[in-house]
């Protein structure tokens, strides 16, 4: 199991470290900060992402063919909140559709 530790925070983590507390800002504020970041991106109460402590990906150790489908798993290697979210929406649904053959309508 994996848990994110987005980059943000870990720049944001240093400048705390070094006694900076208000990094980002000045500059980046507001508008600019939800633009560079993405609008879903900031939890706007802790100033910190909101995937940073969340699980992002589990390992399995079986092989392909004990598997129900006999297919690999999936990780993500980004966080998808910073796309669009009906784009990654269809992709989403492309892997559990085609990849792990489930019917989803």
């Amino acid at each position: 199991m994996f848990r994110a530790y987005s980059r943000f925070d870990w720049i944001k983590d240093l400048h705390v470290a070094s006694g900076d507390n208000a990094w980002p800002r000045p500059m980046l504020a507001g508008e600019d900060l939800l633009i560079a970041c993405g609008r879903h991106a900031l939890d706007t109460g802790t100033g910190r992402t909101r995937t940073t402590g969340q699980i992002v990906g589990f390992i399995t150790h079986k092989l392909e063919a004990t598997k129900p489908r006999q297919v690999g798993d999936v990780v993500w290697g980004f966080d998808p909140y910073r796309f669009d979210h009906s784009e990654i929406r269809q992709a989403i649904y492309w892997i559990l559709g085609e990849h792990f053959g489930l019917d989803l309508y």
